[in-house]
This record gives C-alpha cells, structure tokens and sequence, in this order.
C-alpha cells in the first residue's frame, strides 16, 4: 500500500486539449459563432467538436492551425502560450510599430 499520493503530469496540469477547447469556445462566443458553423471548418461532425471543446477529445495540428485561421488567432494563443490573441502583435506587426526585427539598426548619416 503506498504512503504517498504521486500526481501524474496531467493531474497537476490541465491537458492542452482542455485549454485549447476553452480558449476556442470563448472565441467562438466573442464571434457570435455557433458549432455547427466551425465543425464543417473543421471538417467534422458537430457532435466530435463539442467533444474537443470540452477537452475529451485530442486536437490534431491541422486542426488547430485550421481554427486559428478561423477565429483570426494564432496557435500560440490557442494553447496560451500567449495573452494576445490577435496575430502580428502591435497594428499591423512590429515593424508597422516602429521596432524592427532584433540586431537591425536604423541607418545612420555620417555628413
């Protein structure tokens, strides 16, 4: 009989097919979009994308790359690896914000 109580992975950490099915239902409810809208997006049944939504069945990559362009998001966002949840970051990405890429200094006049 064991003394102690070990946690798996998973037990300690919600599965990535929980958070990426709340992150798109919450999307899905700030668009106005119902299942039976996204699941043919998806390519299956409506009945199968409530599953994924509620994290009892695993998303695929295409699927989530798929959804991401749906929902005009990044992947990055669907498994909250980020906050923001549109993509390019600042209106129209960082160069339109005035920061280039990293190591790129803006030219200088030497006259």
């Amino acid at each position: 009989m064991p003394t102690s109580t070990e946690l798996s992975p998973q037990s300690v950490e919600e599965s990535l097919d929980v958070v990426v099915g709340r992150t798109v239902h919450m999307l899905m409810w700030d668009q106005k979009l119902k299942q039976g809208d996204l699941a043919p997006v998806l390519g299956i049944q409506q009945t199968a994308l409530s599953r994924k939504l509620r994290g009892e069945r695993k998303w695929t990559l295409d699927e989530l790359r798929t959804v991401a362009r749906a929902l005009n998001t990044t992947t990055s966002y669907l498994l909250g690896e980020t906050e923001n949840p549109r993509p390019g970051g600042p209106v129209g990405g960082i160069v339109a914000a005035g920061v280039g890429p990293a190591g790129i200094e803006p030219t200088t006049s030497t006259v």
